[in-house]
């Protein structure tokens, strides 16, 4: 009886995920500073994707955004802000580009892109993750605080290397993971 459980528990497994994979979620950023976990509702910011509370001055367009569903494979969002807009469709991009330490920014068409900006993801749970050129998926983001906003952190890709981002800048936290989740109605 225990085999017939165990055999049948997968394909519900596989199931599960596959139902949720396609509901609407947010994202958040989870990381850990001190061995204590932290998890932080991901923001738009004229264009790059940030995390805190605080909003830095020279910003001007800010709203919380939802993912509606994963089409062809793309991370489209909305903005969930009241009176927010956004052209559509737009997109979540990393560059991975060797040596390319850039935030992880928003789209709005494939044609303006390079051939190292990754716009592909695949989702493994709650975690997301760039399809990188070799079709790989690799987990290179990193938080850097921003300067004069305390608690308030661009979020970073950097191809490759992180003990690189770490060593020399010491505000930058590693070992970061994008998170989807699906937000209390």
């Amino acid at each position: 009886m225990r085999s017939l459980a165990a055999r049948l528990a997968a394909p519900c497994i596989a199931l599960a995920g596959a139902a949720l994979a396609g509901l609407p979620y947010n994202v958040s950023i989870a990381y850990q500073q001190n061995a204590k976990d932290y998890y932080l509702q991901a923001w738009y910011g004229d264009g790059n994707l940030y995390v805190g509370p605080n909003v830095p001055p020279s910003i001007k367009t800010v709203f919380d955004f939802t993912v509606p569903n994963i089409r062809a494979d793309l991370l489209y969002v909305e903005p969930t802000t009241p009176g927010a807009r956004l052209p559509d469709p737009t997109f979540l991009v990393v560059n991975n580009a060797p040596g390319a330490s850039d935030p992880v920014f928003f789209a709005h068409s494939a044609a303006d892109l390079t051939e190292d900006d990754r716009l592909f993801w695949f989702r493994y749970g709650n975690v997301l993750f760039p399809i990188l050129q070799d079709n790989s998926i690799q987990n290179y983001f990193h938080l850097d605080e921003v300067p004069g906003t305390p608690g308030t952190y661009l979020v970073r890709w950097r191809e490759g290397v992180l003990a690189a981002v770490s060593s020399k800048d010491k505000t930058a936290m590693v070992n970061v993971e994008l998170i989807a989740y699906t937000p209390p109605s």
